[in-house]
C-alpha cells in the first residue's frame, strides 16, 4: 500500500486563482493562489521561499455579500510546505498566524507579534 499524506487542515480551502503580494525576508513577490482558506493559502511562485520563512501576505477579494468591493486582507504567516510544480513554478503553502480584515477586526492566532493599529 502506498503512503498517503495526512490531511491536517481544519478549515475548508477554496480553489481560486487571485493575485497576492508576499513580503518575504528577501523582498516582495507578486504571486497567484492555487487555493485559499481562513487559515492559509497555497500559492504559485517563480521563486522558492525557504521552509519556516516568516512572510506577510496581502490580498483583496472582490465584493461579495458581507464584503465591499476590493476588501483587503492582511496575513502574517509561515511557509510550511514547498514543492516544485510541473510548470517549473513553486507551490508554497503559507499557514496564517494573524489575519487582519480591512481596517478593522484583527484576528490573532497563536500569539502573533503583529502590530495592531
Amino acid at each position: 500500500m502506498a503512503w498517503q499524506p495526512t490531511e491536517r487542515r481544519t478549515k475548508p480551502r477554496f480553489s481560486v486563482a487571485m493575485p497576492v503580494v508576499l513580503q518575504t525576508p528577501t523582498g516582495e513577490l507578486h504571486v497567484e493562489t492555487y487555493d485559499i482558506g481562513p487559515c492559509g493559502a497555497f500559492v504559485r511562485s517563480a521563486t522558492a521561499i525557504p521552509l519556516g520563512s516568516k512572510v506577510k501576505m496581502t490580498y483583496t477579494i472582490p465584493g461579495q455579500d458581507a464584503f465591499p468591493d476590493n476588501f483587503p486582507f492582511y496575513c502574517d504567516g509561515t511557509v510550511v510546505r514547498l514543492e516544485r510544480r510541473a510548470d517549473d513554478n513553486w507551490g508554497i503553502a503559507v499557514a496564517c498566524t494573524f489575519i487582519k480584515e480591512g481596517e478593522e477586526f484583527p484576528i490573532n492566532r497563536q500569539g502573533s507579534n503583529h502590530e495592531q493599529s
